[in-house]
């Protein structure tokens, strides 16, 4: 009897240590609390802490968020849902939005006509725009240009610009680094103490760019005609761009523009040759009339003629002459 007792007491003793309880008691109820020890040698002297919590600091569950023992709270078995962002921004299931992509700054623009602002910007009204000199290099250097924006498509560089008064006689101006700018456009206005205004360029300065065309514009009070037309004559530009040649050809190769009525340079017949900075200037183009010429020019025959479209040989009457290249 002693024996079955001892065998019966080691058996208890195994079944109250496998289920972690203390001698003479039962399993731990799922709702009772459980102990947590500090390491101490008395077991008993543990803190009793409540399910849910972590070294003494109760956990506050949201909904939705993951419980201490792997569970999530009031989600039901095989819910995949994950806890949505602290602060909004949508959960699983809902792809983040792609970061927004900076965009590169412009490339720098270093126009070197009126031409190519007009093509880079349509809708550019006539006006005083920057240009540059050696405009692809880095030793570029801006200067102002009238440009025209609205003749036959626009992008028209002003290159020469003579706005004479009756009875006087100034000299031209050959600009070397810049170019003129338009001020008025009534007869009769003396410009020549406009210093921005007054001059054309000369062959040198008109290197810097690739003229395509030229576009020639002159009127006067001795008659009511005007003259306007463009030209993509090489003989014209050569004699622009190195003062060698001349520009009698354009009678072969024009197109009248708004207004025109002149009858030059369809008649022209003759030109000077080999004007270097005056080839734009000096009877560019002249039809000879038997000694009563009809001609385009200004200072010419001995520095006194200013003309427009006929023959006077004097300075006697107010004149406009401009020139554009594109």
């Amino acid at each position: 009897m002693k024996r079955f007792m001892s065998t019966a007491l080691v058996a208890a003793a195994a079944v109250l240590s496998a289920v972690g309880c203390k001698a003479g008691k039962g399993p731990m109820a799922p709702e009772e609390q459980t102990k947590f020890f500090d390491g101490g040698a008395d077991a008993t002297s543990g803190q009793t802490l409540p399910i849910g919590s972590i070294e003494g600091q109760d956990i506050e569950l949201g909904q939705g968020e993951a419980s201490n023992d792997g569970t999530q709270d009031n989600v039901p078995p095989g819910n995949n849902q994950q806890t949505p962002p602290a602060d909004g921004a949508a959960g699983a299931g809902t792809p983040a939005p792609a970061p927004t992509a900076t965009p590169a700054p412009a490339p720098p623009f270093y126009p070197a006509s009126c031409a190519e602002i007009k093509k880079a910007k349509p809708d550019a009204v006539s006006g005083v725009f920057k240009i540059y000199l050696n405009a692809a290099q880095e030793t570029r250097v801006a200067i102002d240009a009238s440009c025209d924006m609205t003749e036959d498509g626009g992008g028209w560089t002003l290159l020469l610009n003579y706005s004479h008064k009756a009875n006087t006689n100034p000299p031209l101006s050959v600009r070397t680094s810049d170019l003129p700018l338009l001020a008025g456009d009534a007869l009769g206005t003396d410009e020549s103490t406009l210093v921005k205004n007054w001059g054309h360029a000369g062959n040198a300065m008109l290197r810097n760019f690739a003229v395509k065309e030229l576009r020639f514009y002159c009127r006067s009070s001795q008659n009511p005609r005007i003259v306007h037309f463009k030209t993509q004559d090489p003989g014209c530009i050569t004699s622009a761009q190195q003062g060698t040649g001349s520009c009698v050809n354009v009678r072969n190769g024009f197109v009248k523009l708004t207004g025109h009525t002149g009858i030059l340079p369809a008649t022209a017949d003759r030109s000077r040759i080999n004007e270097g900075d005056f080839a734009l200037t000096r009877d560019s183009f002249t039809q000879d009339q038997a000694g009563n010429d009809t001609t385009w020019s200004m200072r010419a025959n001995n520095n006194n003629a200013w003309e427009c479209d006929f023959g006077s040989n004097d300075f006697v009457d107010d004149t406009i002459h401009r020139i554009w290249f594109r």
